[in-house]
């Protein structure tokens, strides 16, 4: 019985603590979803995404051409632009993240692995960049 109630103590810790964590999730960057779509993540999952989470930004300018020189399609702009919050501006790529993408799009994977560390040396601590990079390599 002691077992019993501790086992259910835990267990209701445990939901509460992952409830906690998923409504503390922040919107979608332009960053992380262009690095995602160079890593190869699938545009279904990434609409999925940014149904759950919303995008921080409106694509458009570099952002626009970051997510398309990644690889974007037309659904998953639609998308983010329909979840999409902040201006145009405010959830700008990181610099130099659309010439990469591109570079990676052109098959010139030792270009876009140079670009992508220069992204990272202002953004070390940037998850998505390194998945980036890990597929480039």
């Amino acid at each position: 019985m002691k077992y019993h109630s501790l086992l259910l103590l835990f267990t209701g810790l445990l939901v509460s603590a992952v409830a906690a964590e998923a409504s503390d999730q922040k919107p979608l960057s332009c960053t992380e979803i262009t690095s995602w779509l160079i890593g190869g993540v699938s545009h279904t999952r990434l609409s999925n995404l940014v149904e759950q989470q919303g995008a921080g930004f409106i694509p458009s300018g570099v952002s626009g051409m970051a997510l398309k020189a990644a690889g974007s399609d037309a659904a998953l702009l639609s998308t983010i632009r329909s979840k999409g919050a902040g201006s145009a501006s405010g959830g700008a790529c990181a610099t130099g993240l659309a010439e990469a993408a591109q570079s990676f799009q052109e098959k010139k994977y030792e270009q876009a692995e140079r670009q992508i560390r220069s992204v990272l040396s202002g953004d070390a601590g940037n998850a998505a960049l390194h998945f980036a990079l890990g597929s480039v390599l």
